[in-house]
């Protein structure tokens, strides 16, 4: 079964998305999905954390209609869900970045938002703050683990207390234990 896992952990939790291919799913290789089809689905996760081979730090969860260690053999007490729209045919897998990069910020100059795109080589801490003239921390973006991959945030033109910088330019920088840029971003009011 050919899978795409995407991953993300941020201050809030985990962030995962999980691309199968329909055909993996049928048996005979055919699944034809369309606008309004229910399918029935159960997630399953497993957070291992044990020490010294215990396992009272293990959480086993589920999600469906009933809460039986047996039903993940029995879709019928799966939950279900629907499908919106019809399934998006993807041509090629998209490739996992093989370098740490700081993409230029669009729109720039901006007002009141604007969206910097970064890459990450592999799962790494990562740190992207913004900076006045002066080298003072104004904003942090991002601060913590990320998963290798393509991400996206963006800057709404406030300071770390929530209040609305001034017009002028900014510097926006990302820093890993193997990468360090730094952009020019110009917010006009």
């Amino acid at each position: 079964m050919e899978r795409t896992v995407y991953q993300k952990f941020t201050g809030d939790g985990y962030i995962i998305e999980v691309r199968i291919a329909l055909d993996s799913l049928a048996k005979g290789g055919n699944l034809d999905v369309v606008d309004g089809a229910m399918l029935p689905l159960r997630i399953d996760g497993t957070d291992l954390d044990p020490s010294k081979g215990d396992t009272e730090r293990t959480l086993w969860t589920g999600w469906g209609n009933q809460a039986n260690s047996e039903d993940w053999k029995r879709p019928s007490t799966f939950g279900f869900l629907q499908v919106v729209g019809g399934p998006t045919a993807v041509e090629a897998e998209a490739q996992q970045p093989l370098v740490f990069e700081l993409k230029n910020n669009y729109p720039n100059p901006f007002n009141p938002v604007t969206t910097i795109n970064y890459q990450v080589a592999r799962s790494t801490q990562v740190r992207i703050a913004v900076y006045d003239l002066l080298g003072k921390e104004v904003a942090t973006l991002v601060d913590g683990r990320m998963a290798a991959g393509a991400h996206v945030i963006t800057w709404n033109g406030q300071n770390n207390a929530g209040q609305a910088v001034s017009s002028g330019v900014y510097f926006c920088r990302m820093v890993t234990p193997e990468y360090t840029h730094i952009l020019k971003m110009t917010l006009l009011k």
